[in-house]
């Protein structure tokens, strides 16, 4: 139910004619108008969206293909991507990147007629002679397709779909040197970490996988996949190993 000061403020809204769009232009033209400030307004209804539904305003599909590139034209330098244009939008109360797509057809079409530059997608940055530097020089990481795709993500490296564009599965793991891959148990790997403890037990997860490149064991997220966490795994193997000491040999 509205209040009597959010009823006065409808009511200045609609004397005065004024357009209810961003609260950019909100604010360029609300002074002038003597009509309360986005964030006294914002305040009074919660958000700019549920202030421009109570004024009437359609939040989704009410704008015209001028509204949107007028918006757009305003906003193109959080035009980059569909998701950092959303992650904008919403902060601001401007429409989602669906509804510029909905009248431009494509994202790209609405950034060819600012005159933006189309990004290439990014796994069409590595050619195949740059899988196989990274697969050389990353490849003691490659324990699973899921598990590339966390140290990818991590490291800031071509995902598991990237690197089919090239190769098979049996190629990919011939060039990481990965041709047998076992798959590790929970007792392999806290008898791994007991024998060289005295690295396991402080290292950081990049430490770790470094010193496991370097010494051919399994990368922190074998232990994080088995464990549930990095944090998880040194404390319990941590447990294991202080039992063992307690344990009387014959």
């Amino acid at each position: 139910m509205e209040s009597e000061r959010q009823k006065k403020i409808i009511k200045q809204v609609k004397d005065s004619n004024i357009r209810v769009g961003t609260v950019r232009d909100w604010n360029a033209s609300a002074k002038e108008l003597d009509l309360p400030s986005s964030s006294t307004i914002i305040n009074e209804f919660g958000s700019w969206k549920d202030f421009k539904g109570a004024c009437g305003v359609s939040l989704e599909y009410g704008y015209t293909y001028n509204d949107l590139l007028g918006i757009a034209q305003l906003h193109k330098e959080h035009l980059t991507s569909r998701r950092k244009w959303d992650d904008f939008a919403s902060k601001n109360s401007l429409p989602r990147s669906q509804i510029f797509i909905d009248k431009f057809s494509s994202w790209n079409n609405l950034k060819h007629e600012l005159n933006l530059p189309i990004l290439t997608k990014r796994s069409d940055l590595y050619t195949k002679e740059d899988i196989v530097r990274i697969l050389k020089q990353h490849g003691a990481n490659l324990e699973s397709r899921q598990q590339w795709d966390v140290y990818a993500h991590d490291n800031n490296l071509p995902a598991y779909k990237t690197l089919r564009k090239h190769f098979t599965w049996e190629e990919i793991l011939k060039l990481a040197n990965r041709n047998k891959i076992s798959h590790l148990t929970r007792d392999d790997l806290i008898e791994i970490s007991i024998k060289h403890y005295k690295v396991f037990s402080s290292a950081s997860i990049a430490a770790w996988n470094k010193y496991a490149r370097d010494n051919k064991v399994p990368s922190s997220y074998s232990f994080i996949r088995n464990f549930g966490s990095w944090k998880k795994a040194k404390v319990e193997i941590t447990k294991l190993k202080n039992a063992l000491k307690k344990t009387p040999t014959n």
